[in-house]
């Protein structure tokens, strides 16, 4: 489908999914260009200034990028504009917030059997060490962010791990607003020691229901959230975790 003339309606809206059928139907990769700005007006029927604005929110979307003095590029696929701004949503969405960490534990519970089967020596010492640093650290956050990485690196997923990288922020972001607990050092490594230990024995349901006994921890948080917008967690801190 070809580059057409477009009315005055929907003017953004029409910009960006031409544009995006013109990527699709040219079999453009990241890195090429799209034709100069003046050509994409000309072909659309807009001004250059509308065709910019519809451009930068492409660009915002993670679809393309502007290099000054070289022109519009096509990005390699990246979520992290779109989950980012699902993260910050998801702050006043509780009921959403919800669904997203049973969502993520599926995936994850979906996930370990594969790892059991991959997973290399060197990884579970690199995830033994994350631990031996979780049970000595005083704000061991970005800890457990290194942990659940390192677990699911050698699956090759990169969206996989952008989801973890999500899930990380929407519990940071949840702590410092203090709407659940900040765990400490301790009930963050007795969260994660079982999983080290099933993959040690290559016992692939016994890591699948370490993982979901590590989501039960993130869930009761929630649960506690939704309660009385606290979440603080006091009744049973060895379960408290943020993702």
């Amino acid at each position: 489908m070809p580059l057409e003339h477009i009315g005055q309606r929907s003017v953004f809206h029409e910009i960006q999914l031409q544009i995006r059928n013109h990527i699709l139907e040219n079999n453009l990769k990241p890195g090429d260009l799209l034709p100069p700005a003046a050509e994409l007006a000309s072909r659309l029927g807009v001004s250059q200034a509308t065709l910019r604005e519809a451009l930068r929110a492409l660009e915002a979307l993670g679809i393309l990028e502007i290099k000054h003095g070289v022109g519009t590029v096509i990005r390699a696929y990246d979520l992290t504009p779109l989950l980012e701004s699902l993260s910050f949503s998801l702050l006043f969405e509780r009921d959403n917030l919800r669904q997203m960490v049973l969502i993520r534990e599926a995936m994850e519970a979906g996930s370990v059997p594969e790892v059991v089967r991959q997973i290399s020596d060197a990884d579970l010492r690199e995830l033994e060490a994350i631990l031996e640093q979780m049970a000595e650290a005083d704000n061991p956050r970005d800890l457990e962010r290194q942990f659940h990485r390192t677990l699911y690196r050698c699956l090759d997923n990169p969206l996989l791990l952008q989801f973890i990288d999500i899930f990380w922020l929407i519990g940071h972001n949840l702590a410092d607003r203090s709407m659940i607990s900040d765990v400490g050092k301790g009930p963050l490594w007795e969260a994660h020691a079982p999983i080290v230990e099933t993959l040690r024995a290559r016992d692939a349901n016994a890591a699948v229901q370490a993982i979901h006994h590590h989501f039960d921890g993130i869930k009761y948080q929630l649960n506690g959230w939704q309660r009385d917008g606290t979440g603080d967690g006091t009744r049973d801190r060895t379960r408290g975790r943020t993702t």
